[in-house]
């Protein structure tokens, strides 16, 4: 086999490992996001990304703000030690992260509040 194929292969190889490694989630969008509701987005995702599935930001999001709501799974029971839901709640900054992307997973819900207004 020539180096020429066998290079377009490897690379071949990578690419579709990089593609496949990317998990798709279905998550919340709420707040002030312009289409609220339930979409499949992949996990890890950027902000941008996350942006174009529910349509957008409202003219008063502040997505520099988002929030994102972790139910923590037992199996596939949303429970703590007490028999209620626990949940755990990332601003951005915290958010976990896969380099620059954020790592979503079944049934976060994604928060954008208000922009805050100084001053008024």
């Amino acid at each position: 086999m020539s180096s020429l194929l066998v290079h377009l292969l490897a690379g071949i190889s990578l690419a579709l490992s990089a593609t496949l490694s990317a998990e798709e989630v279905w998550v919340h969008f709420a707040g002030h996001v312009k289409k609220p509701g339930v979409y499949k987005v992949s996990s890890p995702a950027t902000v941008e990304d996350l942006e174009k599935a529910c349509g957008g930001w409202t003219e008063f999001g502040a997505a520099n703000r988002l929030t994102v709501i972790r139910l923590e799974r037992q199996g596939n029971r949303l429970i703590d030690d007490l028999g209620e839901p626990e949940s755990k709640i990332y601003r951005l900054p915290d958010v976990p992260r896969e380099d620059e992307k954020l790592i979503l997973k079944k049934d976060d819900i994604i928060f954008i509040p208000e922009k805050r207004v100084v001053g008024s």
